[in-house]
């Protein structure tokens, strides 16, 4: 329950900065994009960087298919 008050406290006062101008609320989605890159970095560096004993699951595509998937990512986003 306690969290549940906290979280609705929390999103009225993020919600309220709206009200205090652009600046405010464009700050927040700044900080709020950053800490959304910074929560998909950190366990792919955890991964890479600690004991690794990942073992595939059964929906698995491979090294090839990965790599063919990002190399179209990565060239739709270089083409834009």
């Amino acid at each position: 329950m306690n969290a549940v008050w906290f979280d609705a406290i929390l999103a009225i006062s993020l919600g309220l900065l709206a009200f205090a101008g652009p600046q405010a609320i464009n700050a927040v989605f700044a900080l709020s994009v950053t800490g959304l890159y910074f929560a998909y970095t950190v366990p792919i560096l955890v991964r890479f960087t600690g004991d690794n004993d990942f073992k595939p699951g059964p929906f698995h595509l491979g090294i090839f298919v990965s790599l063919l998937i990002n190399s179209f990512t990565v060239n739709g986003y270089r083409n834009r």
